[in-house]
């Protein structure tokens, strides 16, 4: 008896180690022999479920970075695509979250990650607690550049660019003049920067022209940029200002005598004011030109023929003998265009060797067919008063009037500019230009 017990001791010892590993091997939940383990569990799940259903579960979980100017789920979608690439779904299990009773497997395409599924024992079986994507899946991401002119807001994708991507303000043209960099306002850019994109974008600056891109860089200008210019003819002792900017002699192109469009003789050449041309292409900016004489008067600008715009600086009231005579001579003339006045009726204006005299009398005989032609003057006057000495002068005469026929009436505001010199008989016209 006494060997007896200790034989069955052991013997019970034995049995209850066996039956122990079998358990363990069998029916633990991470048993060996155990045909319903996790790794079976898992994939149980991997041949349930295709990739397009991985693609659906995992969209919503992905906290991967994704800018406002893009779609989160189109990101999602073309990142799992490239990761995916056609290879079957694997998974593997990571060690450092396994336990007894609850693991977590890595699901992977090739060798690029996608989720995690986490795997709990429950009920005497394994079952699919949690599913995870994080932001495994990673791509290529760039900075997008916009260069834009002042006062531009960009879009990049139909969505406007806020002033929280302005990178940098108060950019010069590194084309612009150095004139135009005088300015009170000076056109400038602003650039904007915006990070972590995936895709090309639709980029748009509406009303600007687009000088530069790469995909990743912008740049855009006004469409008028360079196109403004000016052409100025201003007195030597004017002041003349740009938007702002006084310009100097150093401006200018050089001096030139005031176009008039008389034949002013040789001898009164010399009394014609100094004048300097200013000429500059090339602006962004439209020219706001102001000129002013030396005494604080503010000049008015008449433009020539080849685009020049002259800046006369006028003597002041016309003396009064001097505007009677042009204004009857304006009178005359008027009276002449609609064959109500002779040639002769010229006489006491012009001077004796004045072409104009041979002008109307050439005119005459071609007016004829305008007579019974209704004529109503309204308004005479006369400006732009420029002495060329004592005995000469330089006078613009204007005329508001109408002609009228039968069917129709034209309105006419007319402008002479007159040659003037002094003789026996008073003040006459030497020679007379249109304006």
């Amino acid at each position: 008896m006494r060997r007896f017990f200790p034989v069955f001791l052991s013997l019970l010892l034995i049995l209850a180690l066996s039956l122990g590993g079998w358990w363990w091997l069998r029916l633990s939940p991470r048993g060996v022999w155990n045909p319903a383990g996790p790794e079976e569990a898992m994939e149980r799940i991997l041949e349930e479920h295709t990739t397009e259903d991985w693609r659906s579960l995992l969209a919503p979980l992905w906290e991967g970075e994704v800018s406002e100017f893009e779609d989160r789920e189109q990101v999602f979608s073309a990142l799992f695509e490239a990761a995916v690439a056609g290879e079957e779904l694997r998974f593997y299990e990571l060690g450092e979250y396994a336990s007894a009773r609850e693991t977590v497997y890595l699901l992977c395409a090739s060798s690029h990650a996608l989720g995690a599924v986490t795997l709990r024992y429950e009920d005497g079986q394994w079952r699919w607690a949690d599913t995870a994507a994080g932001d495994r899946l990673l791509g290529e991401r760039y900075t997008l550049s916009l260069t834009v002119p002042e006062g531009c807001r960009p879009t990049v994708n139909g969505r406007s660019v806020g002033d929280e991507y302005l990178a940098e303000e108060n950019i010069p043209y590194g084309d612009m003049t150095p004139l135009e960099s005088r300015f009170a306002h000076v056109p400038t850019q602003r650039r904007y920067e915006i990070p972590g994109l995936y895709f090309d974008a639709d980029v748009a600056a509406e009303g600007q022209t687009l000088l530069y891109a790469d995909g990743e860089s912008f740049r855009y200008a006004p469409p008028d940029a360079h196109s403004y210019a000016f052409r100025i003819l201003a007195p030597q002792d004017a002041a003349v200002t740009v938007n702002g900017a006084l310009l100097t002699t150093a401006d200018s192109s050089g001096g030139e005598d005031l176009y008039v469009p008389v034949d002013v003789p040789e001898e009164l050449r010399g009394y014609l004011p100094a004048y300097l041309l200013y000429e500059f292409s090339g602006l962004y900016s439209v020219p706001e030109i102001t000129v002013t004489s030396h005494d604080g008067r503010l000049l008015e600008g008449t433009e020539r023929g080849d685009g020049t715009v002259c800046y006369t600086d006028a003597a002041g009231e016309v003396p009064e003998d001097l505007s009677s005579m042009a204004g009857k001579y304006m009178r005359t003339a008027c009276l002449f265009g609609v064959s109500r006045a002779t040639y002769e009726a010229f006489f006491p204006y012009l001077t004796g060797s004045s072409d104009l005299r041979s002008y109307y009398l050439m005119a005459q005989s071609s007016l004829s067919w305008i007579r019974g032609a209704g004529l109503d003057i309204r308004n005479v006057w006369c400006d732009s008063y420029l002495p060329l000495g004592e005995d000469a002068c330089l006078l613009t005469v204007h005329c508001q009037c109408a002609t009228s026929n039968y069917f129709t009436r034209y309105d006419l505001d007319l402008a002479y500019r007159l040659l003037c010199v002094r003789t026996a008989e008073g003040w006459r016209i030497q020679d007379m230009a249109y304006e």
